[in-house]
């Protein structure tokens, strides 16, 4: 009897992992990511890095935001919908963003088309072990910090107290950052409030830098 339960437990464990995988995305208009699915009686749940958005911005910021805006969740990217075979459909919630979407998933990849105002994005994805970082991101930022240092009109204030907040906390998330879209995400959260041609310059950067059209 007590042979039969160990079994039973190691089944459904085993299964609990074969529903749950994770992909790497490729986004052809924008940046990279990791999503993990979880499949369980029929439903498909998608979530990029759990709570990231807490973790980037802090709780206190991610409330408000929730409060006040169309932010749903506290991943970056959050899905949810019905799977019919290899199929599913449903809500694609990213950022201020919901999304109706279509996808499949066949074998070792992912494909999910989402639909918006007459214009489809499609992501196309494959499966991997873990996630591992995609490049070093403190070395990036530290690179894109210096780009846009060293190409700003408003020489002073990036002398400011202000300016210099905004590195030590880009900085200090870089370490927890695994893709390009996180990176996105942190420096358009934590450098909200700095002056427009500093954000368009950063953004410029951040393109060129990683290689995106």
């Amino acid at each position: 009897m007590k042979k039969t339960f160990l079994i039973l437990i190691l089944i459904i464990f085993c299964n609990h992992i074969f529903a749950q995988k994770t992909w790497f995305i490729n986004n052809p208009k924008g940046f990279d990511f990791y999503l993990t699915t979880t499949i369980e009686d029929d439903i498909i749940t998608g979530m990029t890095r759990e709570n990231a958005l807490i973790d980037i911005v802090g709780r206190f910021k991610y409330t408000l935001a929730k409060m006040t805006t169309s932010i749903a969740y506290p991943e970056i990217v959050h899905f949810e919908g019905k799977v019919r075979g290899d199929s599913f459909t449903g809500k694609y919630q990213m950022l201020f963003d919901q999304l109706n979407f279509n996808g499949m998933i066949k074998n070792d990849s992912i494909k999910i088309v989402a639909h918006k105002n007459n214009k489809t994005t499609e992501l196309n994805g494959v499966k991997v072990d873990k996630v591992v970082p995609i490049r070093n991101y403190k070395e990036t930022v530290h690179e894109l910090i210096q780009l846009a240092e060293s190409d700003v009109a408003n020489k002073n204030y990036i002398k400011s107290s202000k300016w210099s907040d905004f590195k030590k906390e880009i900085i200090e998330i870089s370490d927890r950052i695994n893709d390009d879209f996180e990176l996105e995400v942190a420096f358009g959260g934590i450098g909200k409030n700095l002056p427009e041609d500093l954000i368009e310059k950063i953004k410029e950067y951040t393109r060129v830098l990683l290689n995106i059209e």
